[in-house]
């Protein structure tokens, strides 16, 4: 079963301004552009999975990110976000699911991940919640993307 659609594009528009946060969620759009091509050309069901996994990882991971860095600063309603996140996820899930059961979702795979990092980002205001002092110590020089894979390799 193919997973409709073309690679998504990243774009300026889905971008809050925070330098850690915009290039973890260009990773994610990467790994999910490799998992539907990897579904489109057939490759072993284990492949896909690990896949699948690696998405659903890093997307958890990212969060993980978004939510210590709210309540650690004490900014906006950590909450909101937790369940945002957790409904993602849990939809991720649904997908993968789906996939191996060979039902199609009610949304492409590309579509769901598009428009909800469109629609989070666009009502999440993550960018007028992080101060300009706190956006400028979150800086991707001082991350180790690696670490982010640690419990997959």
């Amino acid at each position: 079963m193919a997973i409709r659609s073309n690679k998504m594009k990243w774009d300026s528009d889905l971008e809050v301004g925070i330098e850690i946060i915009d290039k973890r969620y260009k990773c994610l759009f990467d790994l999910a552009n490799d998992l539907i091509n990897t579904v489109n050309t057939g490759v072993n069901m284990r492949v896909i999975d690990i896949l699948f996994s690696i998405v659903i990882h890093y997307a958890y991971k990212h969060f993980e990110t978004i939510e210590v860095l709210l309540e650690k600063n004490d900014i906006g309603d950590l909450e909101k976000y937790c369940q945002l996140h957790y409904k993602f996820l849990r939809k991720l899930n649904y997908y993968k699911v789906d996939f191996y059961n060979g039902r199609e979702g009610e949304q492409d795979l590309p579509s769901f991940i598009r428009e909800w990092m469109a629609d989070y980002v666009k009502d999440s205001r993550l960018k007028e919640l992080f101060p300009e002092h706190i956006r400028d110590t979150l800086r991707t020089d001082s991350i180790n993307s690696f670490d982010d894979f640690k419990c997959i390799l």
